[in-house]
C-alpha cells in the first residue's frame, strides 16, 4: 500500500463514520455528503494513476467498481436497502486497494457476513429494548434463541479460524433466523397519522428503499389521505464501518480475521 491507498482509508473511514451516525440518529445519509466523499475518492484515484502512469491501476479500479457497484446498485433497485447503501458499497471499490476478482469476492462475502450479522444482532436488541418480544409468536421466539446459539457457535469457529465449520453453522443461522426476522420486518412497519409523516420516512409502497420527499407530502395532504404505512429498516450504514476495520486490520496491520478462499487463489 502507499500513501494514496492509506489517504483513501482514512476518507473512507470518515464517511463511513458519518454515515453510520447519521443513519442511527435520522436513517438518511445526506446526498451532498455521498457526493463529496464519492468525489474525493474519484479524485485521489485518478491522482494515483496520473502519478506512477500505470493504467493497471485503472484497470483494477474498473473491476472494482463494476463488481461492487452491481452488486450494490442491484440491491439498491430490487428494494432491499437505500441507495446511500449502495454508494457506501461502491466506496469499497473505489478503495482499489482488491487486486484480483478473487480477492473482490472475498471481500464482498466479508463484507455481507458482517451485514447478517448486524443485521440479526440489531434485530434482537430492537425485539428486547423496545419491548416487542411478546408480540412473537411462538415459532419466532424459538427461532430467535436456536439462532442466538448458532450466530455465537459461528462466531466461535470464525475466531477460531475453522473455516469449514463456520461455514456451516453460518449457513444453519441464516436458514433458522429466517422466522425471527420475518417477524421483525413486520413489527418495523408502523401505521402513523399523515401530520406525523415526515421527509426521510419510506412507505411500505415504495418499490424501492427511499424517503419520501417534502413535495410527496403535500401531495398525499392534497389527496386528503389521514394514515399511511412507514417502514423502518435495519440501520445498515455501520456494516460498511465494521467492514472496514477488517480490511484497515488485514492491509496495514496484516491480521487476517477470515477468508473465503484459499491463499493459492490469490497467486493467480
Amino acid at each position: 500500500m502507499d500513501i494514496f491507498d492509506i489517504l483513501k482509508l482514512i476518507v473512507t473511514k470518515i464517511f463511513f463514520t458519518k454515515a453510520s451516525i447519521d443513519d442511527i440518529r435520522t436513517t438518511e445519509i445526506r446526498d451532498i455528503e455521498v457526493y463529496f466523499f464519492i468525489s474525493l475518492l474519484v479524485i485521489l484515484n485518478l491522482i494515483q494513476i496520473l502519478y506512477y502512469k500505470d493504467f493497471n491501476i485503472l484497470y483494477s479500479l474498473l473491476i472494482n467498481l463494476a463488481i461492487f457497484g452491481f452488486f450494490g446498485f442491484f440491491l439498491y433497485f430490487s428494494g432491499q436497502w437505500g441507495l446511500g447503501d449502495s454508494f457506501l458499497l461502491l466506496s469499497l471499490g473505489l478503495l482499489n486497494i482488491f487486486k484480483n476478482i478473487f480477492e473482490i469476492l472475498n471481500w464482498l462475502l466479508i463484507t455481507f457476513s458482517v451485514g447478517v450479522f448486524f443485521i440479526f444482532f440489531y434485530s434482537v436488541l430492537f425485539v428486547f429494548l423496545l419491548k416487542k418480544y411478546e408480540k412473537l409468536n411462538l415459532f419466532s421466539k424459538i427461532s430467535l434463541f436456536i439462532s442466538l446459539f448458532f450466530s455465537f457457535l459461528s462466531l466461535y469457529f470464525l475466531f477460531n479460524k475453522m473455516t469449514f465449520n463456520f461455514l456451516i453453522s453460518f449457513l444453519i443461522l441464516l436458514y433458522v433466523s429466517i422466522p425471527f426476522l420475518k417477524s421483525v420486518k413486520d413489527l418495523m412497519i408502523k401505521r402513523i397519522s399523515i401530520n406525523k409523516l415526515k421527509e426521510g420516512d419510506v412507505l411500505l409502497d415504495f418499490k424501492v428503499w427511499r424517503g419520501i420527499t417534502k413535495k410527496e407530502i403535500e401531495e398525499l395532504k392534497r389527496k386528503k389521505i389521514k394514515y399511511v404505512y412507514i417502514k423502518e429498516g435495519v440501520r445498515y450504514a455501520p456494516t460498511f464501518l465494521f467492514t472496514l476495520i477488517l480490511i484497515v486490520l488485514e492491509k496495514i496491520f496484516g491480521i487476517v480475521i477470515f477468508d473465503f478462499f484459499p491463499k493459492d487463489f490469490f497467486l493467480i
